[in-house]
């Protein structure tokens, strides 16, 4: 049966390059499942040249949780590897059609996610950029005090887990408003100017819906499906898409 010399696309269950903060980083996790190689091998590998990989940058552990199907899981420790770190992890292992696919497909991702902080690093020095974040972020506390409110709100009614309306109501205008986007701590600070102010409206519409429910004694469990409907057709008019 014969081969194909095609470069191969890796499969992976976990983005290549991330980005937190100012940084781009990829893990020994995503090397690991790139290369099609067993995660012990590759920490391995890296704790055994440690020394090499700290001439760039310190290299930073962590622990993930994978989650069983009947609860539970087991800690499985990887390393964080800044741009320079990675290069130099590939280099360890040797080629065949699935390293060089993973090789060509790492690079390619760190480009993109460089050039992507590069476009937030300069976006944030635009006045527009600056005057529309500093408005989201007065509205942004102008809704967590509603927000506090409705907790209480829900708390008086019985509501055992009224604290969780804080995430929940940010991951649902986010959703609503940027669906293809990666929901962080840092999104906001990537976000356009004309991005941020369809959020800033977004949480204005979502502070009145909390404050008309609370204010016509709803009860608690029907006043978030009453904000998110109004978020969602705010969203469902905005013109698309949004770059």
């Amino acid at each position: 049966m014969a081969t194909s010399n095609a470069i191969r696309k890796p499969r992976r269950s976990q983005a290549l390059v991330e980005i937190k903060g100012k940084q781009a980083f990829t893990t020994s996790i995503a090397i690991a499942e790139g290369c099609e190689l067993s995660h012990a091998s590759v920490i391995k590998t890296i704790r055994k040249h440690q020394s090499h990989f700290e001439a760039f940058a310190p290299l930073r552990f962590q622990i993930q949780v994978e989650k069983r199907a009947h609860g539970g899981g087991s800690p499985t420790e990887y390393a964080v590897l800044t741009e320079d770190q990675a290069t130099f992890a590939i280099t360890l292992f040797r080629n065949n059609e699935i390293v060089i696919g993973f090789k060509v497909a790492l690079v390619k991702a760190f480009r993109k996610a460089i050039t992507e902080l590069e476009r937030v690093r300069y976006q944030q020095l635009e006045l527009d950029w600056k005057a529309q974040r500093s408005t989201g972020k007065t509205t942004r506390r102008e809704l967590s005090s509603v927000i506090r409110q409705f907790v209480n709100y829900a708390k008086a009614q019985g509501s055992q887990h009224a604290e969780r309306y804080y995430a929940i109501i940010t991951r649902m205008e986010y959703r609503a408003l940027f669906p293809t986007e990666k929901v962080d701590a840092g999104l906001r600070d990537r976000l356009t100017a004309a991005q941020i102010a369809r959020l800033t409206s977004a949480e204005v519409i979502a502070e009145k819906a909390l404050l008309d429910g609370m204010n016509e004694r709803l009860p608690y469990y029907s006043i978030y499906p009453l904000a998110k409907t109004r978020v969602e057709q705010f969203a469902v008019m905005l013109p698309k898409p949004l770059h």
